[in-house]
C-alpha cells in the first residue's frame, strides 16, 4: 500500500478488509479495528493526512476506546 500511496494510486483496502469485515460479522467477531484501518488508508487515499509510522498509535488509541465504550 506504500507503494500505491507514494504513486497517488487507490489502494486495495476496500477489497482486502471488505473480506475481512464480512467474514467478521458472518461469524460474530469484532470489526473495530478492521474499520479504523480501513477509514485511515481512505483518509490518506483522499490526502486527508500522510502515511507515517505514528498512524499506528492512532489505531491503537481508536481501538481501545472502542473496547472501552463496548466493554
Amino acid at each position: 500500500m506504500l507503494q500505491d500511496f507514494e504513486r497517488g494510486l487507490r489502494t486495495e483496502i476496500d477489497f482486502i478488509k471488505g473480506y475481512v469485515t464480512q467474514l467478521g460479522r458472518q461469524i460474530g467477531i469484532s470489526i473495530t479495528m478492521n474499520a479504523a484501518m480501513t477509514d485511515m488508508v481512505h483518509r490518506i487515499e483522499l490526502g486527508q493526512i500522510q502515511p507515517h509510522p505514528t498512524r499506528l498509535d492512532d489505531l491503537l488509541r481508536r481501538d481501545s476506546f472502542s473496547e472501552r465504550e463496548s466493554g
